[in-house]
């Protein structure tokens, strides 16, 4: 059974959590909503704003001691995904760009 978790982390940052999927059954789900994000520009007083987003995609692992142990590796595949420029996702330390296999999903 899936379920869906989602959780603001401070600022710009959220958390969500897919009981139940693999970080590679994610990438499909994750590619949907950066597209809508993207595909559905935000309006501000009359001006687009556009909508970048960047990802970091982990499973759980037996070795994780605690959610510092997951947190921190996926809040360091976030800022790799940031540091490739930004729009980008990275699952398990390898960085995609949405473009490269938005027609494979």
């Amino acid at each position: 059974m899936c379920c869906t978790l989602i959780f603001r982390y401070g600022g710009e940052e959220f958390i969500i959590i897919f009981r139940g999927k693999t970080a590679d059954e994610c990438i499909p789900i994750v590619a949907d909503l950066r597209n809508t994000l993207f595909n559905s520009p935000l309006f501000l007083n009359g001006q687009q704003l556009n909508v970048n987003v960047s990802f970091g995609v982990s499973t759980l692992k037996e070795s994780d001691k605690n959610f510092s142990d997951l947190f921190n590796r996926v809040d360091s595949y976030l800022y790799k995904s940031k540091n490739a420029g930004r729009n980008k996702m990275t699952v398990e330390n390898e960085t995609l760009n949405f473009d490269d296999f938005k027609n494979s999903i």
